[in-house]
């Protein structure tokens, strides 16, 4: 009698540890392989001069990877540095079955000193996520790449590619005549007193958004004295946004005056845009191209006429504006 209890004793636990084993869930993890291209980001603009975009020694391009689950959980992360925009980075990692939202995104980033023009906050959740303007103006190297792709694991492994897209504009700054005036100032800026420097995921896209209001920003300075031609150029990126204003400034001993109206215009992303500052006839122009303005057109002309400040050509707007 006592055997015939024990052996039904050790039957049942050995039902019961089985009953468990077939209850729980196993999540099998599959191969995950992620290339990250950072060709397109650069690729549709034009430069001025053939080595416009080329890279600054001591600069590489941060390609970094966030993989979101169904519920908008961060379940992986990536980041890897590479030359140039002609280089790609290889995520290779492990995924359970299910949907993924991918985000990949690039930017020029200084190792020496930790140097970017972009920062990632609250990447935890998807919804939380953002990208911030670290607030340094730049050219060319200010350039954001983003793309969101979704990704799905089932019973197998996967191979994919990200081909980044430029979530920012750029823009040609040309200052024409710059020496027009001896005496017209140091320093001229092409500025807004509001554009988006936030980046927000919303729902399948990203969003620009324009946290403070009236705060200004200098997309593109020059110091007068530190060229000797009368054209000067320069590169401006910044996300796109609608209906933005921005206005030609002329610094004056300590206060800043508007050389010609302000201007709202669209920009939109991934687009090249030109801004011409025409000291001489003291006017801005803004157009879409991927065409330059021939430098020829740009005589070394000199006046000892000042800018006429007191009759109107000129507006203050901020003395403080730095």
């Amino acid at each position: 009698m006592k055997k015939l209890l024990y052996m039904i004793a050790v039957a049942s636990v050995l039902f019961g540890f089985t009953s468990c084993n077939k209850d729980k869930k196993i999540d099998v993890e599959y191969a995950v392989n992620i290339e990250i291209n950072p060709y397109n980001v650069i690729n549709n603009f034009t430069p001025v001069l053939e080595d416009d975009f080329d890279m600054m020694p001591g600069d590489v391009l941060r390609l970094r990877l966030f993989i979101y689950d169904k519920n908008g959980s961060l379940v992986d992360r990536f980041e890897s540095q590479v030359a140039d925009y002609t280089k790609q980075a290889h995520y290779s990692g492990k995924l359970p079955d299910g949907e993924y939202t991918c985000i990949a995104m690039s930017d020029v980033y200084t190792p020496s000193s930790g140097f970017a023009y972009w920062e990632t906050n609250l990447e935890d959740n998807i919804s939380t996520i953002q990208i911030n303007e670290t607030g340094y103006i730049g050219s060319c190297d200010k350039l954001l790449g983003l793309k969101m792709q979704n990704v799905v694991v089932k019973g197998g492994s996967v191979n994919t590619s990200i081909n980044l897209e430029s979530l920012t504009a750029l823009c040609v700054v040309r200052f024409a005549y710059i020496h027009k005036y001896d005496n017209l100032g140091t320093e001229l800026r092409w500025s807004m007193d509001e554009m988006p420097d936030r980046v927000l995921v919303d729902g399948t896209g990203f969003k620009c958004i324009c946290p403070y209001s009236g705060y200004w920003y200098t997309l593109k300075k020059i110091i007068t004295t530190d060229y000797s031609a009368d054209f000067v150029k320069g590169y401006a990126a910044l996300l796109p946004g609608n209906n933005l204003t921005s206005y030609p400034l002329i610094k004056i001993d300590s206060d800043f005056y508007t050389l010609a109206d302000p201007m709202d215009y669209s920009f939109n992303p991934g687009q090249q845009y030109a801004v011409n500052i025409d000291v001489q006839a003291g006017t801005m122009t803004i157009d879409q191209t991927s065409k330059c303005i021939d430098n020829s057109s740009y005589q070394n002309i000199k006046s000892n006429k000042v800018l006429d400040i007191v009759s109107g050509n000129a507006k203050l707007i901020e003395s403080s504006l730095e």
